[in-house]
């Protein structure tokens, strides 16, 4: 069952709305994340558009029917194409227009409605305490709490730098845009059931420590009929995050594309 309805407090894995979006997608978790460390609520930074956009749960729709949990306090660098190819380009083209981003994250001040949301995740943090965050570690059992799946999965990570342009909003034919993210965790998750679009943002947390190693960003994927996952890393400051673009030349992107086949083909 979907994770769409209100929640007072809010924990992770329930549905949340920046305003000035048409999707939803999950509450990842509230964490104390930076330094100095800050009160915030971490997801993927497709979910956001414009910084100081409020953010509501259970979506951003009637008023009267949702609360605000915070506002957008910072995002990824998202540089956009009209099309995968269009990212790819030409060996003649210089480094510089191709642009790729190292996190698709977000982060959420919820000073002044601190009462809105808790640290909990269901199933995952059943505690009042926050959740430490660290990178993730190759082959690492980790789980996580989408909001439409509406259960916890799990999985193992088996790719550290993972490579994938990703559509922002596929219900737009009108304005395609498409963002390339490099390095992603690849995890693959256990059992048949996928993830399902609307668990973007979901906290990815270490089953043997309990920490946060990334948030859920695209899912889907198949390799001979089991599903894979992609997280993206949680930066470790805001500084880091607002510099999370590089550019990539035309080989290096090659090898990242012969990467994604491999594993998708073996």
């Amino acid at each position: 069952m979907p994770l769409n309805s209100y929640q007072h407090p809010c924990p992770g894995g329930y549905q949340i709305q920046a305003a000035d979006m048409l999707i939803g997608g999950t509450l990842g978790a509230r964490v104390n994340w930076g330094d100095p460390a800050r009160d915030v609520v971490i997801t993927a930074g497709h979910l956001v558009n414009n910084l100081n956009a409020a953010v509501f749960q259970p979506g951003a729709g009637v008023p009267g029917e949702n609360q605000r949990i915070g506002h957008v306090a910072g995002r990824s660098p998202l540089r956009t194409y009209p099309s995968s190819r269009e990212f790819l380009g030409t060996r003649a083209e210089t480094p510089g227009q191709r642009i790729t981003c190292r996190y698709d994250f977000a982060y959420i001040e919820v000073a002044g409605d601190s009462a809105a949301t808790s640290y909990r995740i269901p199933g995952i943090n059943d505690t009042d305490e926050p959740l430490a965050v660290r990178d993730p570690i190759e082959g690492e059992p980790v789980h996580w709490l989408g909001n439409t799946t509406g259960i916890v999965l799990g999985g193992h990570v088996r790719d550290l730098s993972y490579w994938m342009t990703m559509e922002l909003d596929p219900t737009n034919a009108a304005n395609r845009q498409y963002l390339s993210v490099q390095p992603l965790t690849l995890i693959e998750v256990q059992g048949t059931m996928p993830t399902r679009g609307g668990d973007s943002g979901a906290a990815v947390v270490a089953v043997n420590d309990r920490h946060i190693v990334g948030v859920h960003c695209l899912g889907g994927t198949t390799r001979k009929g089991r599903p894979f996952t992609m997280a993206s890393r949680v930066p470790a400051s805001p500084q880091a995050l607002a510099e999370g673009s590089s550019s990539a030349g035309f080989d290096e992107v090659l090898t990242w594309i012969a990467r994604t086949k491999a594993w998708v083909n073996s």
